[in-house]
């Protein structure tokens, strides 16, 4: 079956567009190229009735040429290509060996601009310079005898020496009057396209049904080789799963059941996901849509007008009276009030219809979707376009987000933590971006304080947050009878220290953390060292009370979700203290005259004026560390930029950076 298209100028009117929909539903037309459509608030209008995805310039207030594609899955919008009077697509036809791509287009010639529009020459051009076949349906508003008019006139002359040099073909076929009034019958809708498609445009000809316009309707299709690529779809009941199973198990032959690195399951991984999707298309077959779209507002009542309509026309169009043709414009004026009458009334008795919530649901989503905010081609900084869906992503990304580094420093960052990076000897994307940060920030490549998410359960322990005015009585908050110790962490210019001091047993512990620690780190490791040093009496059925100044330690020991291999230690140490005691976590004031939270911050700063016992980083880079020192690096590299740019001088005296 040939690719049926549809050309049409509808003039603006709204029973035209009902019109025209219900001859793409009864036609089957795949592709409608129409000019001067139905346009209300800025955007084309009426042409859902008929199914498919409307295109046409997203940023003309009035658009005049549009195109409507039914089924398709291989349309890629060219925005930047269109204008008020142009619309262009590119299509993807054909399967297998035949596959190709086509431009189409529809286009409106005004009367009073040149002809053609330069903006048709600047599509021929860049099609020719890509080597992409257009086919153009357009209103052209010029007269010449080549295409089949009565007469030659200026702006047919300049058309036809225009399409001589560009090469387009004129596909018309005949001399039947495309347009019709009581003044004029004649020629000036066309379909031109490149000289590789005009032998497979078939079946050209216009229409004479009545179109409620003073254009008539024009139909041709594509030889039987160019087929549309439509969406299809699958269904998995109809899946032979017998043969699926032992097609499936034919293709797993072979797959190696040990493996001796993450590289290999990955590559097992997908080779088996493969396996399943190969298996499960060779037994479920791909199936095409068919639209059983009806004309719900078309009745026997408007059906008699428009066979009132038809023959009025005929007898006009005969007898050339003047009294006949007004009796023929005075009928199609009914005509179209009919139309926009049966429309309406269908509309609100299927609204009225309407009593269940999902079909309400349905209802609203579609009337809310806007099917035209499709992302197509942009425009380059050499004057050419994006010829892909996924160049188009690219150079917007690259535009919009010039040399941003900074989500790709994350993720390597993030990726080295939890020992998964394995871009090492690799000299592209985050890996190039990654090798460029570690040679200028070494604290990157140094162990992290990180671990993958874990759910590690809330350790068998009490947690108490007391107010601050029940600490001015420590008998409210001090357990009498238990053994009692206090924790602090300090951070004294670079460098963090943690302490411990045991009130009962009256011991004393100060640690140097490093210049890496962060005062977080250093208030979980205090809490960890007191566990160790408790753990060491292996006391049984005691009630052991921590105090600490830390809140943001308390919740993340009471977390049940650990993303710092730090604080998952101490949870395992705190978890063994419990098993065989009561032990209860409690907060403390800081600063406050508690003497035990007193003596224990002052071991705390001890600790973080003396120097650490082995490599640095003690405890791990924290992970917000790694995060200060990328965006560090990233200020840098913009301070660079904005100062080494040409000119700009004014700017740079006037505006201040604020650092993110």
């Amino acid at each position: 079956m040939p690719l049926e298209f549809i050309q049409a100028n509808i003039q603006h009117g709204k029973a035209q567009s009902a019109f025209l929909c219900k001859r793409i539903i009864e036609c089957q037309i795949k592709i409608a190229l129409i000019q001067e459509p139905w346009v209300y608030h800025g955007k084309v209008r009426g042409l859902g009735r008929a199914g498919g995805t409307v295109y046409y310039c997203p940023s003309a207030e009035e658009p005049r040429a549009c195109i409507l594609v039914k089924g398709a899955k291989g349309v890629f919008p060219m925005p930047g290509l269109c204008t008020r009077d142009l619309a262009v697509i590119k299509l993807a036809i054909g399967k297998g060996n035949t596959k190709r791509e086509v431009a189409i287009c529809s286009a409106y010639f005004p009367r009073n601009t040149e002809s053609p529009p330069r903006e048709l020459s600047d599509l021929i051009r860049y099609c020719e310079g890509i080597g992409l076949p257009l086919l153009v349906g357009c209103d052209s508003n010029s007269h010449h005898t080549m295409w089949g008019d009565k007469e030659v006139k200026p702006r047919g002359r300049m058309l036809l020496e225009f399409l001589t040099l560009s090469g387009m073909q004129i596909a018309n076929r005949g001399s039947v009057p495309t347009y019709f009034t009581p003044e004029r019958q004649s020629v000036i809708d066309l379909t031109l396209c490149s000289t590789e498609l005009l032998s497979q445009v078939v079946s050209w000809r216009v229409s004479l049904e009545v179109s409620l316009s003073d254009h008539r309707h024009i139909f041709f299709g594509l030889d039987e080789s160019t087929q549309l690529i439509e969406n299809g779809y699958r269904n998995p009941r109809a899946t032979q799963w017998d043969l699926y199973l032992e097609d499936l198990k034919g293709r797993l032959i072979g797959i190696p059941s040990r493996y001796e690195s993450e590289a290999d399951v990955e590559v097992v991984l997908n080779r088996l996901n493969s396996d399943i999707v190969e298996s499960f298309e060779a037994n479920c077959p791909l199936k095409q849509r068919t639209s059983s779209s009806k004309t719900p507002w078309w009745n026997s009542h408007v059906e008699s007008h428009r066979r009132k309509v038809r023959k009025l026309f005929n007898k006009a169009k005969r007898t050339k009276n003047p009294n006949h043709w007004e009796d023929y414009k005075s009928a199609q004026r009914e005509y179209k009030k009919v139309i926009r009458d049966s429309i309406r009334d269908t509309w609100r008795a299927s609204c009225e219809d309407i009593i269940q919530l999902p079909s309400a649901a349905r209802l609203s989503k579609v009337l809310t979707k806007d099917p035209g905010a499709k992302l197509g081609a942009v425009s380059l900084p050499d004057g050419g376009f994006t010829s892909s869906a996924g160049e188009t992503l690219q150079h917007l990304l690259s535009v919009h987000f010039p040399g941003s580094a900074g989500t790709a420093m994350r993720s390597a960052y993030r990726l080295t933590g939890l020992g998964h990076w394995i871009g090492e000897e690799q000299t592209t994307g985050h890996a190039t971006i990654w090798n460029k940060a570690t040679e200028h920030c070494p604290v990157l490549l140094m162990l992290q304080d990180s671990v993958e998410p874990t759910i590690c359960p809330s350790p068998k322990l009490g947690i108490q947050i007391p107010s601050r005015d029940d600490w001015d009585n420590t008998n409210n908050t001090i357990c009498q009878n238990g053994i009692i110790w206090f924790t602090d962490g300090s951070k004294i210019g670079d460098k963090a220290g943690a302490g411990v001091y045991g009130k009962t047993t009256r011991t004393k512990l100060s640690f140097a953390l490093g210049s890496y620690a962060s005062v977080f780190q250093a208030e979980i490791y205090a809490i960890l060292a007191c566990g160790m040093e408790i753990l060491k009496t292996a006391p049984k059925r005691r009630t052991i009370q921590i105090c600490t100044d830390s809140q943001a330690a308390l919740m993340a020991i009471e977390s049940s979700k650990v993303k710092s291999r730090l604080v998952l230690d101490c949870k395992k140490i705190l978890n063994d203290l419990a098993s065989c005691n009561r032990v209860i976590l409690t907060w403390v004031p800081g600063h406050s005259g508690v003497p035990g939270n007193e003596e224990a911050d002052r071991l705390a700063r001890l600790g973080s004026i003396g120097y650490p016992i082995g490599p640095e980083p003690i405890l791990g880079v924290p992970y917000s560390m790694g995060v200060s020192t990328m965006k560090e690096l990233l200020n840098k590299e913009f301070e660079k930029s904005w100062q080494e740019a040409p000119g700009l001088n004014f700017h740079k005296m006037l505006i201040k950076r604020e650092r993110s």
